[in-house]
This record gives structure tokens, sequence and C-alpha cells, in this order.
């Protein structure tokens, strides 16, 4: 059996083919499942909005969110969706309209939103975003929802011989850690301050950073970080982001393949155009989206695959239990190695304080013994790459969420 699965816009309730990327995450990953049908009319119905009578194949609506809460207006009942939806024919599978979660209240008052809106039963709602604590947070307020990691899924780097190389031959690298600080949160801000202090931060390790301000409450004044950029048109890389440009690569989301190089153009890059600063430092420190303790939320996103896709060790800065949920998707850390007790403490200041002793740690290090850690990591660091790209290859994520998807609904399937 087949399941049919229909892109539609939430307020109009029109077929909409086309989207942003990060809108188009469900359809692109069901679309890749021999189960799964992406259809551009109802099923069974013939063109736009007939559809036979006699016609009871349950499919699914697939739609975006926002931060809005998705509201909409919609109350035509002869429109052959909308009706269908009433008469519990099909299913409403809303996914985030960007990676990153919005707060998990506003999820909870938005499915609820739409439900009193639509007039449906929420039992034929589905939520899908990056946080993956999703669907154990859905079920307490009794709603569905699944977790998936849109860049997890989409970047597969076969070409890492000359990684594995350079570590097995490892000297030395020109910087001990790798610290892309990202867009100016709070605590991203707090922690950059922090570190600056440490003795020769800026001298051996990357830095970057939006510029932005924190409050400071021992201080009891505001603190201001100066913004800082890495160099991304290094000598280093030149030559292979010239190649890329002359490929033609520069093109619309929709045309990637989808175990491409993992390589993205602009402000979105995700490791080719930046290769170097993985490949001349030893760690990376990834500053999570979020950091504050949330028992219904561990984010997931481009962060946290990131480091994989380089072969480099990584400290999370950011949410408990993150590293946890990595290994729970089959992941290694690197406990064996470095102090990663940070990530069980829920109390955020002792966290902040265990990563940034952690991070000191690895800063007094010398790169004599950091080249010996790295080599003796290696192993760890190729499990990680290798189960990268076999739950990417074997469509592993895509036939989680689909599963997922089809068990919330088999009672509606199989009827």
């Amino acid at each position: 059996m087949t399941v049919k699965f229909v892109p539609i816009d939430l307020d109009t309730f029109e077929i909409y083919p086309n989207h942003k990327s990060t809108v188009n995450v469900v359809r692109n990953a069901l679309s890749l499942l021999p189960e799964a049908e992406i259809v551009f009319e109802p099923p069974g119905g013939g063109f736009k909005w007939k559809k036979t009578e006699s016609d009871d194949e349950f499919y699914f609506l697939l739609t975006t969110g926002n931060t809005r809460g998705w509201h909409t207006q919609f109350s035509d009942t002869t429109n052959a969706f909308y009706s269908d939806l009433l008469n519990k024919k099909c299913g409403l599978i809303v996914s985030l309209n960007e990676v990153e979660s919005i707060n998990v209240s506003k999820i909870i008052s938005g499915m609820k939103m739409l439900v009193k809106n639509l007039k449906i039963d929420s039992d034929l709602l589905y939520y899908v975003d990056s946080n993956a604590n999703n669907k154990k947070t859905l079920n307490q307020f009794k709603l569905n929802g699944g977790f998936f990691n849109y860049y997890d899924s989409l970047f597969v780097n076969n070409d890492y011989a000359h990684i594995v190389k350079d570590i097995e031959d490892l000297k030395e690298r020109p910087k001990k850690i790798l610290l892309l600080g990202g867009n100016a949160r709070q605590h991203r801000l707090r922690f950059i301050d922090a570190v600056l202090q440490l003795p020769n931060f800026e001298e051996d390790n990357f830095i970057s950073t939006a510029g932005g301000s924190y409050f400071d409450p021992k201080l009891k004044k505001s603190v201001k970080i100066q913004e800082r950029v890495l160099d991304l048109k290094s000598e280093r890389h030149t030559e292979s982001a010239d190649a890329l440009a002359q490929t033609g690569f520069i093109k619309h989301w929709d045309e990637l393949d989808k175990f491409a190089e993992p390589t993205q153009w602009g402000a979105d890059h995700l490791w080719s155009l930046e290769v170097y600063l993985h490949t001349d430092s030893y760690f990376q420190i990834v500053t999570s989206t979020w950091f504050e303790m949330d028992l219904e939320r561990i984010e997931m996103n481009e962060k946290h695959a990131r480091p994989m896709y380089s072969l480099q060790p990584f400290i999370v800065f950011g949410e408990p239990n993150t590293l946890q949920a990595l290994k729970d998707m089959g992941y290694k850390t690197y406990s064996d190695w470095i102090d990663e007790s940070y990530d069980s403490v829920v109390d955020d200041r002792l966290r902040f304080e265990k990563v940034v002793a952690l991070v000191a740690s690895i800063n007094a290090m010398s790169r004599t013994d950091l080249s010996a850690m790295m080599k003796d990591m290696l192993p760890t660091l190729l499990h990680n790459i290798e189960h990268h790209n076999k739950r990417v290859t074997e469509l592993e994520i895509e036939y989680k969420l689909f599963n997922d998807i089809t068990d919330t609904f088999s009672e509606q399937l199989t009827r």
C-alpha cells in the first residue's frame, strides 16, 4: 500500500508544490520512500478539487507552520480537503517552516488553536520539528508528533580519506579549538566572554561571533562583545571554492542531490567552504540554539552534525542531555578522553561552569598531546561519519519519520 501525501497551503487549502528548502523538509524526505507518494491532487479524485464520493482512501495533507500559531480562517466545507478533514478521511501534518524549533508552549497552543479554528479532531494532527523530545512532549498533551533533523538527513561526505590520513600522520594543527559563535544569543555571548578570558584563547583558536551585548548579573551591567569574523576566503581553500563556483553549484535547493557532498553556498554553508577551519583545529565547540534546561526540548540541528562531517571531536555548549540524544541515535561521544559529565547537569549555572572548565583544560593542552589524543580518537571519529552516512544513504532517518506517522494513523490506514 502506498501512502499519499498532498502539499497544501494551510490558510487557503490550495495545492502548493513549491516551497523554500526548510519548508519542504517533510515532503522531500517522504518523496524518497517507495511507500510514500507525493501527489498534487486529491487521491482518487482526478484533477484539482474533484473527488469521487466512493473514494475512502485515507491520505495526508502536508503543510507548514509559523511562529504565530498556524492561524487559519478557512471555513469552506465544500472544499474537498477540508471536507475530508471534517469526515476523518485525511490527516494534517504540520512541519516547521524553519529548522530551528519554536518555543514548546507555542507549539502546543498553536496546534490547539488550529484544531479549534478548523473544528477538527486533534487526533488528525501530526507535528514535525527538530526537537528530539518532540514526541514525548506532545504525547503529554494528547497531540501527535515526531522528530526530524533536516540537516542530519540531507548530507553525505564520502570524501574524507585525506582527513583520515592527516590524523594518522598528525604532528600539529595550527589551532586548538574551533568556536563558531553564530547569532548573538545571550547564552552564547556570555560563554564567549568567559572563554575569551582564558590564556591566549584568541591566539590559539578559531573564533567567530556576531556582535552584541548580554547582561551580567554579577557585574549588574551590560557587557558588549565585539563581532569576530573568520576569513572564509583564505588561501587554504580558495581553489576549492573557485572550482565549486565554476561547477554552477549555485542553484535552487530543490535541485540539490541528496547524496551530494555537504556543501551550501553563502551564509548557510555547512562544510566545504569552511573545511580548513575543521582540519586546522582539534576540537569544535558546538554553541547550540538553546542553553537553558527545558524538560520538553532538546533542539538538534546542523550545528551538531557539522563536526561529524569533518571527523572532529566536539563539546556541546547547550541544553542538558544533548550528547545522550546523539548517543540514542547511534553516535559515539568522547568521554574516554574528556569530561562529558556536563551533559547530565541540569543546573544551568553549573553546566556553564563545567563546559568553560572543560574548554580551559583543552586550551591548556599542548598540541603534541592534542595530536596524540586525536589519533587515539580516530576509530570513534570514523564510527560517527560512517554511521551518519549509513543512516542517510539507507534512508534510516526518513523511514523512522514515515513509520512514526503511519503508526500514529494505523487505524485509519488499515480500515
